[in-house]
């Protein structure tokens, strides 16, 4: 019988950090941590959570931490509707895997196909094969997946660095996670420390904290009952979340995971804030597959940058934020919002007479926008883009 192991992000449990990597001086500490978890925020894709850490000065340091773990998270092990289960029978399995020499080659090729297939294999692939190794695999598709989002996020806030602590949190460290101390999901020391470890890490970041309702709760939120004119409210902040993806999208990076519960609403400033990187297309990778994975380059007149503007404006960034903010303002509030988009047909013939041309700021583009559904609503106040 199958024993789930016990989730171990809980308020009030300490995790042990090893900090490898600081990226900020506001967070004065290096080595290895002690952080108390205040609040659990979300356990769906990865476990995110507020965290305290004492520091040398002797006051507590306040930060978000997002943890890369295969064993938590109900999107990230869904399969078919239903969450499998870490299990101390899967982590056997996993770790007698590791020990037989067999994942540093299935990795290997695993990671290979995933940069080559237009459908990268996901780790449901060897959940359901049926082959003795099938749950060995399946946790091994998911330590890469997780290393994977890790480095996405981490890539795009380096890229994205002086939109730190302005309209996207700042990152303070990057951090992994100690599992040689015992606790639901201890690691023999056997494999936590060599060249073996690499496979138990639990990589994670520290970012900032941003108090305040994530950008879909914005119209019940504190921040519009105590507006003086809560549409107004609305219309400013949803517009700066949708012009803040718009200049994501500009810098070349396309978010693949884009929602108004990815964006959190400042209540110090009543500031749009993005967040939720791990699930990134950037620009050179892309076009690095068009030309050699898919040899789009070979079609007459293919042009990278038309190719990936097409896929920006088919993923819709703007629209996955502004367009269920409109909807959801109107249907729950009664709040008309008159958002502006960027105009893809205008830009598109910008890209395609060069016009507007990449460089290491990305895209200069026009500023170029519409409104969808008509001319701007009665008692919606138009902001400037």
């Amino acid at each position: 019988m199958s024993t789930s192991a016990v989730v171990p992000y809980r308020v009030g449990a300490a995790l042990r950090l090893h900090i490898h990597q600081s990226l900020s001086d506001e967070l004065p500490i290096s080595g290895t941590v002690s952080a108390t978890i205040t609040k659990v925020f979300s356990l769906t894709m990865q476990p995110v959570m507020r965290v305290t850490i004492p520091t040398p000065t002797g006051t507590d340091f306040c930060a978000v931490i997002k943890l890369y773990d295969r064993r938590c998270g109900s999107t990230l092990r869904n399969i078919g509707r239903q969450v499998v289960q870490h299990t101390a029978e899967a982590e056997a399995a996993y770790q007698a895997f590791v020990r037989s020499g067999e994942m540093e080659t299935f990795v290997r090729s695993l990671a290979e196909r995933r940069k080559t297939s237009v459908y990268p294999p996901g780790a449901y692939e060897f959940y359901e094969d049926n082959s003795p190794q099938s749950m060995a695999r399946f946790e091994a598709a998911l330590w890469l997946q997780s290393n994977e989002y890790f480095d996405s996020e981490t890539e795009a806030y380096a890229r994205l660095r002086d939109l730190q602590g302005k309209t996207i949190p700042r990152m303070y460290a990057h951090a992994r996670l100690d599992l040689s101390r015992g606790g639901a999901h201890h690691v023999p020391d056997d494999l936590c420390h060599g060249p073996l470890s690499t496979y138990f890490d639990t990589k994670a970041v520290l970012l900032e904290y941003i108090p305040g309702p994530s950008l879909h709760d914005l119209p019940f939120s504190d921040i519009s009952r105590r507006s003086a004119d809560p549409t107004h409210t609305c219309q400013v902040v949803v517009q700066e979340a949708v012009n803040t993806v718009h200049e994501i999208n500009r810098r070349g990076m396309v978010l693949s995971d884009c929602s108004p519960f990815n964006a959190l609403v400042d209540q110090r400033t009543q500031r749009a804030v993005i967040i939720d990187f791990a699930q990134c297309e950037f620009r050179d990778q892309l076009i690095d597959f068009y030309i050699n994975v898919q040899h789009d380059n070979e079609e007459p007149g293919w042009d990278p940058d038309v190719a990936y503007w097409d896929l920006a404006f088919c993923t819709d960034n703007p629209g996955a934020i502004g367009a269920v903010m409109t909807l959801r303002c109107r249907r729950d509030k009664g709040m008309h919002l008159a958002i502006q988009y960027p105009d893809r047909v205008k830009i598109e013939q910008d890209i395609e007479s060069k016009t507007s041309r990449w460089d290491k700021d990305g895209y200069h583009l026009q500023n170029h926008v519409t409104y969808r559904g008509g001319p701007q609503a009665k008692g919606a106040r138009q902001q400037p883009p």
